[in-house]
């Protein structure tokens, strides 16, 4: 029987870069939703308590509170522990207003661009290209040459 040696610092460093890669879809999820709801420009304008955002996202307040935990984790948001939350540089580029906004970019890739990636397996078997993927999936041809543009 051998035994086995703990993890280096740098094993436990890449696991740690791996789990983040793995579970990057919920990020990308909590961010198109955060977007939809227009959390960002709520709470520039002075909506601040997890409650008066249930109310004026027409959301439950539990529930919305737990996406706010996450987008705080995530750095998007500060949230404190009675409720209030503030924007930080990074939630602040999903206002709409915003000069370098991503709040559309945020949506369209949470909505539409998940349900291509999500057959990776299928295009990489059989070698479907990803554009082809983008118009099949009734894409308009400029998003299909964005994306190009991206991911080239």
């Amino acid at each position: 029987m051998t035994m086995q040696t703990l993890a280096t610092a740098e094993q436990r460093a890449a696991a740690h870069q791996l789990l983040e890669l793995i579970g990057g879809s919920w990020a990308m999820q909590a961010i198109g939703v955060a977007a939809r709801l227009g959390l960002a420009d709520h709470v520039a304008s002075g909506v601040t308590q997890v409650v008066n955002l249930a109310k004026v996202c027409d959301c439950d307040a539990d529930a919305l509170h737990r996406l706010l935990r996450g987008l705080a984790a995530l750095g998007v948001l500060g949230l404190d522990g009675h409720g209030q939350c503030r924007l930080t540089t990074t939630g602040d580029l999903l206002r709409r207003d915003a000069a370098l906004g991503l709040s559309s970019h945020a949506q369209w890739w949470s909505q539409q661009a998940l349900g291509v990636w999500s057959d990776l397996m299928g295009s990489v078997r059989t070698a479907t290209d990803f554009h082809s993927l983008l118009l099949a999936a009734g894409f308009s041809v400029r998003h299909v040459l964005l994306a190009g543009a991206r991911f080239q």
